[in-house]
């Protein structure tokens, strides 16, 4: 947490994959690197979401609904890197430019792991849960996705529960992407 960026508001974009990975992980990898704990000093290094969705969105995608695919976004952050927030600002359709290509070549990610996926490739929650739980104890951001109902967008506390009378299918998004750093059992 201590070397997280302010939280972003991707507002009524599909943009949660390039905001959890590019913006949030990219973000916390460089700090955590040059070891920048200061919050506004990290927020001047804090990655571009929009570079990130513009390299690997549908090219049929003008409005910023459709998002994206996460391990795309994770190989894209190490082939080709991200550019900086106040290179390419936060903003639907934004041209990604040659200046912010080059610049994002500066910063690519080293590696990154799959820990569990979904359908074929998902595995018990505990053990979900307990490889989750590891990385974030090595010092590893986690970039995970969730199915989630209406209330989770009208939390009103710090810990957030579901109502009991929202049904499993029946929510606002089939899955939202975000950036996890920590856990308390």
């Amino acid at each position: 947490e201590e070397y997280c960026p302010t939280p972003g508001n991707q507002g009524e974009h599909g943009t949660c994959v390039a905001f959890a990975n590019g913006y949030a992980i990219g973000t916390i990898l460089y700090a955590k690197n040059h070891n920048i704990t200061d919050r506004e000093l990290i927020d001047r290094y804090a990655y571009s979401p929009t570079f990130l969705y513009e390299l690997i969105k549908n090219p049929s995608d003008y409005d910023c609904q459709q998002g994206t695919d996460p391990v795309k976004a994770l190989l894209t952050m190490m082939e080709d890197g991200n550019a900086l927030l106040k290179t390419v600002p936060y903003d639907c359709g934004y041209e990604v430019g040659d200046n912010a290509l080059a610049e994002a070549t500066n910063y690519k990610i080293m590696d990154a792991a799959i820990l569990f996926g979904f359908g074929e490739y998902a595995k018990p929650a505990e053990e979900m849960i307990s490889s989750t739980k590891k990385a974030l104890l090595e010092g590893s951001p986690v970039s995970a996705g969730f199915h989630l109902p209406q209330s989770f967008f009208s939390i009103t506390s710090q810990v957030w529960t579901s109502d009991p009378n929202e049904v499993n299918g029946d929510w606002k998004h089939n899955g939202h992407a975000m950036a996890v750093v920590g856990y308390d059992d």
